[in-house]
């Protein structure tokens, strides 16, 4: 899941099979059979899409193929079957699903589920991808690849005060003498805490000054946001036991976010903590797309979140 948002992802699929060009950005995606599918270039697909390719049908394993052309868009949470084409410059919107056999028209807009048309725009009014050189893309995934080394240490930096107590204690006490592990709570709080204290001070440095606006992929304020979601994402594994609780809603605020009272946070992701608001008494529930930035043309576009009240 850290390849997410990088030239990396790319290559990766690559490697499984998927016909892909280098420039594609891409959120989460899951793709059922890899060497049906081709991805033109600048292509962008956003967080949770599934390319739904194969499946069973009458007692058999049936595998479509499908291509999405250059610059079209696929957005959130989105399902593609298989056999279906999107011509370069379309679009399907989010949690939307598009049916086996459709093909999506350059410049149209698709929506809904079953998907159907929504509009269609003048290609020559939409934003021309900006342009990226090989050299960038090489800079920047050896970047991308040396942030990913970091992740292990901010999970065992905070482990290390609790190895360290163990194994002295463990030196200290007789042979077959294991009364100190009365204490490994205690132990797994002080984790929990100086985990959740050091991801906030990372998050909040590496967010400082960020304002809604449209910024080019290839740039360190990119680098910035995408290894503060890693981080997010990180600490939904980590310490996934205090999401959905009390704790929650204080740990946002800790972030930059503003929560309103009797506000109840569940497991969203892709939050832009100093974007959000969220009014009294409002509920956001499980697996949640709160905020995503959008990418397009290779830019993404951060923008503020506003939940209102009892939402």
């Amino acid at each position: 899941q850290f390849l997410n948002g990088t030239p990396l992802y790319a290559a990766y699929l690559r490697m499984l099979g998927v016909k892909i060009a280098p420039d594609v950005q891409l959120g989460a995606v899951t793709i059922g059979a890899e060497d049906l599918v081709t991805i033109d270039s600048d292509v962008s697909i956003s967080s949770q899409t599934v390319i739904d390719n194969a499946f069973i049908e009458d007692g058999l394993l049936k595998l479509r193929a499908v291509h999405l052309g250059a610059h079209a868009y696929v957005g959130s949470s989105a399902v593609i079957a298989g056999n279906t084409v999107m011509e370069p410059w379309s679009e399907l919107q989010d949690l939307s699903f598009l049916p086996a056999g459709s093909r999506v028209q350059p410049g149209e807009v698709w929506q809904g589920s079953p998907a159907v048309l929504k509009e269609t725009k003048e290609i020559s009014g939409l934003p021309q991808p900006l342009p990226v050189t090989k050299t960038t893309r090489i800079k920047y995934s050896l970047i991308f690849s040396l942030f990913l080394l970091v992740f292990p240490f901010t999970v065992l930096l905070p482990l290390l005060p609790t190895i360290i107590i163990l194994n002295r204690m463990d030196n200290a006490a007789p042979d077959y003498n294991f009364g100190y592990m009365v204490i490994t709570p205690a132990l797994a709080l002080s984790y929990i805490i100086l985990f959740t204290g050091q991801t906030v001070l990372l998050t909040r440095l590496l967010q400082w000054g960020i304002k809604p606006g449209t910024y080019p992929v290839y740039s360190v304020f990119y680098v910035r946001k995408w290894f503060a979601d890693q981080l997010m994402s990180l600490s939904l594994i980590v310490i996934h036991p205090i999401f959905a609780t009390v704790y929650i809603s204080s740990l946002f605020r800790a972030l930059g976010a503003k929560i309103g009272r009797n506000t109840e946070v569940s497991t969203a992701s892709s939050v832009t903590h100093p974007l959000l608001e969220i009014g009294d008494g409002a509920f956001i529930a499980d697996a949640v797309t709160l905020g995503e930035a959008d990418v397009r043309g290779q830019r993404f576009i951060l923008q503020k979140t506003v939940i209102h009240n009892t939402s």
